[in-house]
């Protein structure tokens, strides 16, 4: 085993996640997984590991839903406004009242 391999399997041992591996090393996951294959953990190890994980995911969800998100659907609907003011030029007051019509 090289020693690559064998900080690889540390780093795991010491609670670390693939993707956290796959940095610090500046690896490609592929090639931490295949050093892992073989490696067990205990169940105490995965279950830190499993919840620090799902607490990234929740943050990276709440900040796509509050930042990203309204940021992406503002910009559609600019976007939308103003194809629609290129085909809709002007209207009459007389236009106007037949489309409230319309809609009532």
């Amino acid at each position: 085993m090289n020693k690559k391999g064998e900080r690889i399997i540390s780093l795991r041992k010491e609670g670390k996640t693939y993707g956290e591996i796959e940095k610090l090393l500046e690896l490609p996951k592929s090639t931490v997984a295949w050093w892992l294959r073989d490696v067990k953990i205990p169940k105490s190890l995965k279950r830190e590991i499993l919840e620090r994980s799902r607490e990234k995911w929740r943050k990276s969800i709440i900040d796509y839903n509050t930042k990203v998100r309204p940021q992406k659907a503002a910009e559609i609907r600019e976007s939308i406004k103003k194809k629609a003011s290129k085909e809709i030029k002007s209207l009459s007051s007389k236009d106007l009242k037949l489309i409230g019509c319309a809609l009532y």
